[in-house]
């Protein structure tokens, strides 16, 4: 048996840190879940803790391609698959980085793990890219952070942008034909 550290959100919305000795990552899940507990991550203890050091570039993002909402919502959608199934929310950070094909999307989600492993909420993370995740995004997800329902609420995200997408698409369409009309006159 190894020892492990853990970072985890209860049900009120508090962190709680701890350590627990098992076989492997999977048996502290098992563990944890019942107990309402959302988790962050599951590090093996390596005898002495490793300083986590703060970021300290400066990023162009001028001429960045942008992400695209399609793959935001699916972002969405899928993370909350890997939280729901019991994913600590780090690892499942990083599968959903090794499966983005959006190299803009991609490197986000790689900022957004290093802050909730720096022992930032989700929601906090979230809102330092506000060209990408909207205000009610990550507000929503503050709010399923400490009502405990966060793999709840990141579908209804997903759902909420693909609304918003959408109504986009519909009143575009509905715009193309006067346009058309004012050209041909």
């Amino acid at each position: 048996m190894a020892a492990y550290h853990y970072l985890a959100i209860d049900q009120g919305g508090k962190r709680v840190r701890g350590v627990m000795e098992a076989d492997s990552e999977r048996q502290i899940v098992i563990q944890l879940r019942p107990q309402g507990l959302t988790i962050i991550s599951i590090k093996k203890s390596p005898g002495l803790s490793p300083s986590l050091a703060g970021r300290s570039t400066l990023k162009l993002e001028v001429f960045k391609p942008r992400a695209k909402t399609k793959d935001i919502i699916v972002f969405f959608r899928q993370f909350a698959t890997l939280i729901n199934a019991g994913l600590p929310m780090v690892q499942a950070l990083a599968t959903m980085i090794d499966q983005t094909s959006n190299s803009s999307l991609k490197e986000i989600i790689g900022e957004i793990k290093k802050d909730v492993e720096a022992g930032k909420p989700l929601s906090e993370a979230l809102a330092t890219h506000p060209r990408i995740f909207p205000p009610l995004a990550h507000n929503m997800v503050r709010a399923g952070e400490m009502g405990g329902l966060l793999d709840t609420v990141l579908t209804r995200v997903a759902e909420y942008l693909e609304s918003i997408e959408n109504i986009k698409e519909r009143i575009t369409s509905a715009m193309r034909y006067p346009i058309f009309v004012t050209f041909m006159a």
